[in-house]
């Protein structure tokens, strides 16, 4: 093949992908199936806050506890050292939950509120986002938009 041919069989290779029924901005769901044997290795990240957000988090705590176990990680709320501690466990499944978590926990330790953290859980953020669209499209009254808070 001369090089022109070449060029122009890969412009139209590129172009035959490029078609408009692909979302390129869809993000696919890990599935427990993607890998089915447990990690070979712990990974933990510890982040240190500051003693005036020890109340707010020893109340918020249980909300985050249930939130990471749905997706497999552990994590530990140490008072005296005045860390929290996120780590895999047998359970986890989806190796970027671990940094979402890290994430999540660096959120809270510089004081952003546990509403305003972003969901870490695509599933979860998914199934409000349908909630606002049903509530949306399903009111009378079409200039009036809401969401809730929970």
């Amino acid at each position: 093949m001369s090089p022109l041919t070449l060029d122009r069989f890969l412009v139209l290779s590129c172009l035959a992908w490029d078609t408009d029924d692909i979302d390129h901005w869809k993000v696919e769901e890990f599935k427990p199936e993607y890998n089915p044997a447990p990690f070979t290795e712990e990974s933990s990240f510890a982040t240190l806050f500051p003693k005036y957000r020890e109340n707010y988090l020893k109340e918020v705590w249980s909300h985050v506890t249930r939130a990471l176990e749905k997706v497999g990680i552990a994590c530990v709320l140490d008072l005296v050292e005045g860390s929290m501690t996120v780590k895999t466990t047998r359970k986890t499944y989806d190796p970027y939950m671990i940094l979402k978590a890290r994430d999540l926990v660096k959120l809270l330790a510089r004081s952003v509120p546990l509403p305003q953290v972003k969901c870490f859980t695509d599933s979860t953020m998914k199934k409000k986002r349908e909630r606002g669209k049903r509530r949306r499209f399903s009111n009378k009254h079409a200039h009036v938009f809401f969401y809730s808070s929970k």
